[in-house]
């Protein structure tokens, strides 16, 4: 669909009725930083789907109907600094989800209904300075102190849940 378009930096399909997402859709979009999907009908993305996209800094999936992601589905996004999950239907994220997303910076899983997230999840992205949850979460805050520790003056949380259970 995209051949032929390597210079397209940024690419908005929103509100667009999307639904399937062929997996090597953005293989020839090597330079786009940003890509924005939000407001569709999406539930599964194929796990190779972003990995031609090495220069993506921003992605927006909010609005969707994503409820599972699979393990590898962001390990190419090696520059992404931006990702926005909120107003989907993710319950479990994946441990592995994040990894090497080593440049991430800000992270909206808000407005989903997440009732886990481990430790792993948060391992490999040092620099994540926003995180977004919402109340509609039910999350342990052991977890959130475990990234966002105490001591760390530029990284914070926003939106705790009122709720937590670390049982």
């Amino acid at each position: 669909m995209f051949s032929g378009c390597t210079n397209v930096l940024h690419l908005f399909m929103v509100s667009s009725n999307i639904r399937i997402l062929p997996e090597d859709l953005f293989n020839n979009l090597t330079n786009m930083v940003q890509l924005d999907l939000s407001g569709n009908i999406i539930s599964i993305l194929p796990g190779k789907i972003f990995s031609g996209l090495s220069q993506l800094n921003s992605l927006n999936l909010s609005s969707n109907n994503i409820e599972t992601l699979y393990p590898d589905t962001f390990s190419t996004l090696t520059s992404l600094t931006y990702l926005s999950l909120s107003y989907n239907q993710m319950r479990k994220p994946h441990g592995l989800l994040l990894a090497n997303l080593t440049s991430l910076e800000f992270l909206d899983l808000s407005y989903n209904s997440i009732d886990n997230l481990t430790d792993t999840l948060f391992c490999c992205v040092p620099k994540l300075e926003y995180l977004y949850v919402s109340e509609k979460e039910s999350i342990c805050f052991c977890i959130l102190f475990y990234v966002f520790p105490p001591t760390s003056n530029s990284r914070r949380i926003t939106a705790l849940p009122s709720q937590v259970d670390c049982g």
